[in-house]
């Protein structure tokens, strides 16, 4: 399930312990990077560069064929969030995919952490173009 995984998490040291327990659940290990935001990184010129250098970087090198964003809820990179949070990340994801499957073919899922249970839930899976909410 892990082989070939590229995942872009937040920077945020409240969610390090869940993405680190999310990591030991995986198979083998992903290539990780992590940016302020997550999804935003993506979405911002100014970091999306560095982003698409190191997904060029895992493609070329490592099999990665799957991309996997993590955001959480209560972010600081992207302040406070007025109405549905899971709604708000969700079409953050989204936009992201759009822009890393204009760049790549991967498959993008998208994932939000509830920064106070420290629950991860699915948000999306967009498998080249193909675009599926999940529970």
């Amino acid at each position: 399930m892990s082989k070939g995984l590229f995942v872009l998490t937040c920077q945020d040291a409240r969610i390090r312990r869940v993405v680190e327990r999310y990591f030991d659940s995986l198979d083998s290990e992903p290539i990780r990077n992590i940016l302020a935001g997550a999804s935003m990184a993506i979405l911002t010129p100014d970091t999306r560069e560095a982003v698409l250098r190191g997904l060029r970087l895992a493609l070329n090198h490592h099999g990665v064929e799957v991309v996997e964003i993590i955001d959480h809820t209560d972010c600081l990179a992207y302040g406070k969030i007025d109405g549905d949070e899971f709604a708000f990340h969700n079409e953050r994801i989204l936009e992201a995919a759009k822009i890393l499957q204009q760049a790549f073919p991967v498959a993008v899922r998208g994932r939000l952490i509830d920064t106070q249970s420290g629950r991860i839930r699915t948000l999306l899976a967009v498998n080249r173009g193909f675009y599926k909410e999940q529970e």
